[in-house]
C-alpha cells in the first residue's frame, strides 16, 4: 500500500498481454508458457527499465495481470526481480483503490 491507501500497480501493455496469452499452451494443470527466449529477454529488459524508472520516483508498484497469466509472469519476474509482487485482478478486493503508474511495454 502507498501512503494514501492505494495499491500502486503497473499493467502489461496490450501487446505484451497478447504475446503472453498467445504463448500459453496446453490445458488445465499441463499449461505452460511457450515463448521464444528472445521475446522473454525483451520483456525482462522492458520490465527492468520500467521498474528502474519508477524506483527513481520512489514508487514500488505491483504488477497487475489476468489470473491466467499470473503464474507464468510470477515465475519469470521472480528470477530477475524477486521482491516484485505479481497480482491478478481476482486477488484485489473490489473496494480496494488502485493507482496505475503505467504499463510494461
Amino acid at each position: 500500500h502507498a501512503a494514501d491507501g492505494t495499491i500502486p500497480v503497473v499493467t502489461l501493455s496490450p501487446e505484451w498481454d497478447q504475446q503472453f496469452a498467445d504463448a500459453i499452451v496446453g490445458e488445465g494443470d499441463s499449461r505452460q508458457l511457450a515463448m521464444a527466449p528472445s521475446a522473454l529477454q525483451a520483456f525482462i529488459a522492458v520490465l527492468r527499465t520500467t521498474f528502474d524508472n519508477l524506483a527513481r520516483d520512489g514508487a514500488i508498484p505491483c504488477v497487475l495481470v489476468s489470473p491466467s497469466l499470473r503464474p507464468f509472469l510470477r515465475s519469470i519476474v521472480e528470477r530477475v526481480r524477486p521482491t516484485t509482487t505479481i497480482l491478478s485482478q481476482s486477488e484485489i478486493h473490489p473496494r480496494a483503490r488502485i493507482r496505475s503508474l503505467g504499463s510494461i511495454g
